[in-house]
């Protein structure tokens, strides 16, 4: 019976995919969006969906998991205003919509797993596993209590994910791709170019370079006069309460402070790290195994091969590990079976072979309560100072709907002022990074609209105070500006006619030349060689400059200015496709799997927006809403 019903939709599918050869619209999962579905509401779901449904804790999970996730994959803390800013809510609902689609698919074909595949897969997962490999039912026990729902719901849930994945089996990438434009691409990146970077001594070039004359400034100046103009200054009144001061207020007894740790003793631990360098060696060859077996038989060896490669440390190191992080690499577990520090390997990875080095063990250990009595008193005083805040947030705001002003607020609400100047619109650093600061900077007015709760659950409030708008310069006010422009340009033209006239045309050695010129007078004040690839800039050098210099040939030359010094850049050679062949190999079949990857995912998104069209959507909008108000005053 599956069998027959994964053959229907298989030829199904094919139908599809005939259909999308003659209309193909690539529309991603990014894109698979909730604006074409009917809006209204259906009792407690989040959304129908055929004959399933999204319902409340469902959403909530999935928007938590998607803030928890963002959060620690940026190292920010977002609040649910921020998740709905980046799109986060929208993607957790979509993510839902999608799997519900193919749930209500596989329940309109009548596909299903036995109960048998879900036991056997139980047992493959390691989590589940003790000591031996074997099996453990109580480690599977606590791992399913975790996670909040009992056996049958947890197993009902991986059942249905099972059969999810028996369908989605359908859709594969072709087994053969064409790497041509795969190889072409590395052979691009890989293209390397030793290059002599060459400081030359400003002093020298002033000489030689054109001195701008008024004639010159003043024609500048017209041509380009819509350019030159004042800055936009706004000057503001900040209004805010931070958050930190809140918490800092509020007092909590050690008594709540001690049941809040025994209660969660079991999480205060501070995992195991390892501080843990990498030598990996793409030539497999004798040489290189005999290099490693000294390494190893002697752990100094370790330092000088890093030496001996013009790397540092902090080149090979892969800082400290945590425990938790090893679980995915299995060299790295290997590692943490490992009782001492030293040299290990060799070990096989995707740049060939590797030795690892142990540098540090920090064993697991227990946190006192001592020692965890403050961050506790944190915790506990944030979550009362949340609801505070929160209260505040809505009480200041219903004052400037009634007409209140910062003035009248401030010794109400204790309200922290502060004047700030920012100069074309520029957000002050510390509120780079907050959406809801710069939608608030952005509407800015005479008078206050509303307070806000930033990412640091801060509220502030934003007026203008006064503002000078920016004008067009005189030319009396942008001369000198030009003029340092027209000079820098000048730099270049005559340090370009300098060596035009001095260099032999046809003589390779271009160095010797620069040193007999040096001989006479000061020419160039360094020189450094660098070798150079597209995918590894010189972080000195700018894109543009970056840009030129891979534009021109072998023995060729630019000259570029770094902030008010002035450099040559000449090509010493260039060596196409500088890549071990064993690396290029690896890049390859990555590269390779990537792109079957987003073959299969491009198809798996055109069927979910093919099949959606027969599916009856309804997503109950004030619903949500009212979840995600419920979640912001519990988050």
């Amino acid at each position: 019976m599956i069998g027959d019903n994964v053959a229907s939709l298989k030829r199904n599918i094919s139908k599809f995919f005939a259909w999308i050869m003659v209309s193909i619209v690539i529309v991603s999962l990014a894109g698979f969006g909730i604006q074409d579905v009917i809006l209204g509401s259906m009792g407690q779901n989040i959304a129908s969906i055929g004959k399933e449904k999204i319902t409340v804790d469902e959403f909530l999970k999935s928007v938590e998991n998607e803030i928890l996730d963002f959060s620690q994959r940026n190292n920010v803390t977002l609040s649910v205003e921020d998740a709905k800013k980046y799109g986060l809510v929208n993607k957790a609902l979509n993510d839902l919509i999608a799997k519900k689609i193919f749930d209500n698919l596989i329940k309109n074909e009548e596909i299903s797993r036995e109960n048998n595949s879900v036991v056997e897969y139980i047992k493959t997962v390691e989590s589940f596993k003790n000591l031996n490999g074997n099996f453990d039912v109580e480690k599977y026990k606590r791992y399913v209590a975790a996670t909040g729902v009992n056996i049958k719901e947890f197993e009902s849930a991986l059942k249905d994910d099972l059969v999810r994945e028996l369908v989605l089996n359908v859709f594969q990438a072709p087994s053969k791709i064409d790497t041509v434009m795969i190889e072409k691409s590395i052979e691009h990146y890989f293209q390397s170019r030793n290059v002599s970077f060459i400081e030359l001594n400003l002093n020298t070039f002033r000489n030689v370079a054109k001195k701008p004359s008024d004639i010159d400034v003043s024609k500048y100046f017209e041509k380009r006069k819509d350019q030159f103009k004042s800055p936009n200054i706004k000057k503001l009144k900040l209004a805010s309460i931070k958050f930190s001061d809140l918490v800092n207020e509020q007092t909590i007894e050690n008594r709540l402070i001690k049941e809040y740790y025994d209660e969660n003793i079991a999480s205060f631990k501070n995992e195991e790290k390892r501080l843990i360098d990498i030598l990996s060696f793409s030539n497999e060859g004798d040489k290189s195994k005999k290099r490693i077996q000294a390494i190893k038989e002697n752990s100094k060896l370790f330092d000088e091969e890093i030496a001996s490669r013009g790397l540092k440390i902090e080149d090979v190191t892969l800082g400290s590990i945590n425990k938790s992080m090893s679980k995915n690499n299995i060299n790295l577990k290997k590692l943490f079976d490992k009782k001492t520090i030293g040299v290990y390997g060799p070990f096989e990875t995707d740049l060939g072979l590797a030795i690892y080095r142990i540098r540090e063990i920090n064993a697991e250990n227990q946190i006192t309560f001592s020692d965890a009595k403050s961050e506790i008193r944190t915790l506990l005083a944030s979550e009362i100072a949340k609801d505070e805040i929160f209260k505040l947030l809505e009480d200041l705001n219903n004052e400037v709907a009634a007409g209140q002003t910062l003035e009248d607020l401030a010794p109400k609400f204790s309200l922290s002022l502060e004047i700030l100047e920012i100069e074309n619109n520029a957000l002050p650093e510390r509120f780079e990074k907050d959406p809801n600061a710069k939608e608030l900077f952005d509407d800015v007015s005479e008078q206050i609209t509303e307070f806000v709760l930033l990412g640091d659950n801060s509220l502030l409030a934003v007026k203008l105070d006064n503002e000078l708008k920016s004008r067009a310069l005189t030319l009396a006010e942008a001369s000198k500006d030009i003029k340092e422009l027209l000079l820098k340009e000048n730099l270049l033209i005559g340090a370009k006619a300098y060596f035009d006239k001095k260099l032999k045309p046809g003589n390779e050695n271009f160095l010797n030349q620069l040193f007999e010129m040096n001989s006479s007078e000061e020419v160039f004040v360094e020189v450094k060689n660098r070798k150079l690839f597209r995918f590894n800039p010189d972080s000195q050098v700018t894109k543009e400059d970056m840009e030129k210099i891979f534009s021109i040939k072998e023995k060729e030359f630019i000259l570029f200015n770094i902030n008010s010094k002035l450099f040559l850049a000449f090509v010493e050679n260039i060596t196409p496709n500088d890549i071990d062949k064993k690396l290029k190999r690896t890049l390859l079949k990555q590269r390779e799997q990537i792109f079957k990857q987003s073959l299969r995912q491009n198809f798996i998104n055109n069927y979910l927006n093919f099949i959606k069209q027969d599916t009856d959507i309804k997503v109950n909008e004030g619903l949500i809403e009212g979840t995600l108000l419920n979640l912001r005053r519990t988050g």
